[in-house]
């Protein structure tokens, strides 16, 4: 519990204190090579809104699904995934972890390709 309320009290103060914008904080969770697909995939997905929640119940920058995996997510980051998966950086960090297992498959199709 310690653990992640550190994540999200360092997430809030480098949100604060950096001047970059939640979806760069989300993207910068990728490794240098995936940042530039990473932004396309917030700008398409969320628009950028790190509070955006689907009709399908996709949440947050990258809108991860929560029937696909809020079981996963909450093993990880802790419950509730709901107010969680809200979070730009545990959002993007749970994107940059399914892209290591699946690469871009789970972001496939949109309104435009970012990949």
């Amino acid at each position: 519990m310690r653990k992640i309320v550190s994540i999200m009290l360092i997430a809030a103060l480098v949100i604060i204190g950096s001047g970059c914008t939640p979806a760069q904080i989300g993207v910068a969770q990728f490794q240098p090579a995936q940042r530039s697909v990473a932004s396309c995939i917030v700008k398409r997905e969320s628009g950028g809104n790190p509070s955006a929640i689907s009709a399908t119940n996709d949440y947050g920058l990258f809108q991860i699904n929560r029937a696909a995996h809020k079981r996963q997510f909450e093993a990880r980051y802790g419950a509730p995934f709901e107010r969680k998966a809200l979070d730009p950086v545990l959002n993007g960090k749970y994107a940059a972890y399914l892209y290591s297992v699946a690469g871009w498959s789970p972001w496939r199709g949109g309104k435009y390709r970012c990949f």
